[in-house]
């Protein structure tokens, strides 16, 4: 005969009790005796195989542990809890440029690109007066850099005005026109504005050149050459027409008329003789 024993008194005879040493099972169920077969967080797995028993998304802690769940944002292969960019998915740390912007250093200057705001010159890291990758070169010495300078070979204009780069722009009868495009008629020739070509105007320029006397008011009726110079080459030009046979001054000549060569480097500022 089998006694009716029932050690752990839970009314169930130890003979059908497969836990007769816990009343509060018949059966070892999922956990064994001893051991209740609680689900704490309702997960579907009880608390005894359970390595997260309070975390209903884990039974186990993985890589961020029980509560933080295993996200990899920007599919980098890190998930979040240990990714400290975790919408970078080229960095997994913020580095010196922060989330977002790679630690690269383009022209190799020592600065890197996000704090270099020319990273593609290595020469400078600010843009300066003329920009990234243009060297701030002062040719002719005013001051002002040659990519600003429309005039980099003219110390005294960085534009070319009415007269163009190494041209002063002068009025010197003050009537408000640049003497380099004041188109005031003369006779080639008539440096001393008598109305008349003869030996004296070669000695006027003799004078103006040698003696330093007062520079004609029209230069250019002493180029009589037009070769755009006032030199001794125009005496001897001239000379050579009154007295050997040469050619004839250009025009204007003999009579009025407008300087066909008007952008040379001489021109005329007052001629009184012309109407």
């Amino acid at each position: 005969d089998v006694s009716d024993v029932d050690s752990d008194l839970d009314g169930t005879p130890d003979c059908t009790d497969l836990c007769p040493a816990d009343p509060n099972k018949t059966a070892p169920g999922d956990c064994g005796c001893g051991v209740e077969d609680v689900d704490s967080d309702n997960d579907g797995t009880a608390d005894c195989a359970d390595n997260c028993p309070d975390d209903p998304n884990k039974t186990e802690p993985g890589l961020c542990g029980c509560g933080v769940l295993e996200i990899d944002t920007d599919l980098d292969g890190t998930p979040d809890c240990l990714d400290n960019c975790p919408l970078d998915p080229l960095k997994l740390e913020p580095g010196l440029c922060g989330c977002g912007n790679e630690d690269i250093d383009s022209d190799m200057d020592g600065t890197l690109d996000c704090d270099d705001k020319c990273p593609l010159d290595p020469t400078t890291t600010q843009p300066g007066p003329c920009g990234c990758g243009v060297a701030v070169v002062d040719t002719d010495l005013d001051g002002t850099p040659d990519c600003n300078d429309l005039c980099p070979f003219d110390e005294f204009k960085t534009e070319p005005g009415d007269c163009g780069c190494g041209i002063a722009e002068e009025d010197f009868n003050m009537n408000g026109i640049t003497d380099c495009v004041e188109d005031n008629p003369f006779i080639r020739g008539d440096v001393n504005q008598d109305g008349t070509v003869d030996i004296s105007d070669p000695i006027n320029l003799l004078n103006f050149l040698f003696q330093g006397t007062n520079p004609p008011l029209c230069l250019d009726a002493g180029d009589t050459n037009d070769d755009g110079f006032v030199d001794v080459s125009d005496t001897i030009y001239f000379i050579g027409y009154v007295f050997t046979g040469g050619p004839p001054p250009p025009e204007p000549f003999p009579a009025c008329g407008s300087d066909p060569t008007p952008n040379d480097t001489v021109n005329c500022e007052e001629y009184l003789v012309c109407p």
